[in-house]
């Protein structure tokens, strides 16, 4: 009996040398700042760096992902690092070019209840240029950015969100700052990027600032710079995740879209699946903005007029989108008028005053909506159509067909 005992162990000793390595390998982990940070591949240690920020020591280091990998993240980040000067830019950082793939398990960051008297901006989470991110949802998830985006999409970066989990991303204001401008989830300075929504429960909210500057979008870009745009906005619900998005832009912001401050940059808004809510935030002086679409028309002297060309369509999902003073539901905000498709999905679009419930903001000129499937409810303010055009703008075209 023990040599027959003996031979079994003997054959699976033989067996084992046999497998590959990779069967065999395990994920190491490592703490950084109170988030523990994994990786499939190992060696996380060196993948994974804190990045000394401006004046900084060690306790005023970004987390850095550094090379490729399949990572996750857990824990809730220790706000306590940061003294005096402490400018580090992001919580964590995905380098340029890099390509991870990072799951969120309940993960909370937030550089906005950190103690730091200057040069204090941050966001939860940025996504170099060229980088290629995956971002999966697992648990409950709580990242707010500092004066800056929670998940900041920079430069040319491609950023995905998928997964059954839920996350909160708000741009928040600092405890001895000010804010302004910047969105939830999307573009602060740099654009050219995209965001693709696959799965998750998700509760986007762009800055609530109360200062006299406007705030941010939910999602979409702050357009304080020419060309800071999030290129393109898809929604789609994909491999067997559902989407419950809901958005609050800020003062005079949209709850998706842009506030571009140069007239010929475009972005687009493809929404193909998922429940979605997406408010406007209430209006910046005079001028709200648009549910999905166009932000104000009234920011700082010191920045040209924040007028978008945002590009929409619509194929289905479940959509509900309430524009503020002067801007569409579904549409322009103040002197925005884009050009807007919808093919299916059941739709419920409110307008604020002056502005349509489908199409053209207050004073927004030759825009078009074609309508040609779907269940449509749409209501303009006051002086609005609930599909065309609105009060003091022309030449917005309207085509409805099909099975709408």
């Amino acid at each position: 009996m023990k040599k027959r005992l003996l031979a079994w162990l003997l054959c699976l000793c033989l067996i084992m040398g046999l497998l590959p390595v990779t069967a065999l390998a395990v994920s190491d982990s490592s703490v950084y700042q109170g988030l523990t940070i994994s990786c499939d591949e190992g060696n996380v240690g060196d993948k994974v760096k804190l990045k000394v920020a401006y004046r900084g020591g060690e306790s005023r280091a970004s987390i850095v992902f550094e090379q490729n990998g399949t990572y996750t993240v857990s824990g809730t980040w220790d706000t306590t690092i940061w003294d005096g000067y402490a400018n580090m830019g992001a919580v964590l950082i995905v380098n340029e070019g890099v390509q991870a793939d990072i799951t969120l398990r309940d993960v909370t960051i937030r550089p906005d209840q950190a103690i730091a008297t200057q040069n204090a901006n941050s966001s939860g989470i940025c996504c170099k240029a060229n980088s290629g991110v995956t971002l999966r949802l697992s648990g409950d998830n709580t990242i707010y950015g500092r004066n800056e985006p929670a998940i900041e999409i920079e430069g040319s970066a491609d950023v995905t969100i998928t997964g059954d989990g839920s996350l909160k991303a708000v741009c928040g204001k600092g405890i001895n700052g000010a804010g302004g401008r910047y969105p939830g989830i999307g573009v602060s300075q740099s654009g050219g990027g995209t965001l693709t929504i696959h799965g998750g429960t998700i509760y986007a909210t762009g800055d609530l600032t109360n200062t006299g500057s406007p705030g941010g979008p939910g999602i979409g870009d702050n357009g304080v710079m020419s060309g800071a745009v999030l290129k393109c906005i898809v929604i789609e619900e994909k491999d067997g995740y559902t989407i419950d998005l809901t958005t609050t832009g800020g003062k005079g912001a949209p709850g998706i879209g842009s506030m571009s401050s140069s007239a010929s940059s475009n972005s687009q808004i493809l929404i193909h699946s998922g429940h979605i809510v997406a408010q406007a935030g209430e209006k910046n002086g005079y001028y709200g903005s648009a549910g999905i679409g166009g932000g104000d028309n009234w920011i700082d002297s010191s920045v040209d007029p924040g007028i978008a060309d945002v590009q929409i369509e619509i194929s289905g999902g479940e959509i509900t989108a309430k524009g503020t003073q002067g801007g569409a539901g579904i549409g322009g905000g103040y002197g925005t008028a884009p050009t807007i498709r919808i093919t299916g999905g059941t739709v419920h679009a409110a307008g604020g005053s002056w502005a349509a419930g489908i199409g053209a903001g207050y004073q927004g000129n030759d825009g078009s909506v074609t309508i040609t499937g779907g269940k449509i409810t749409a209501m303009g303010g006051n002086g609005g159509a609930g599909v065309g055009g609105s009060w003091s703008s022309t030449g917005t075209d309207v085509t409805i067909g099909g099975t709408a």
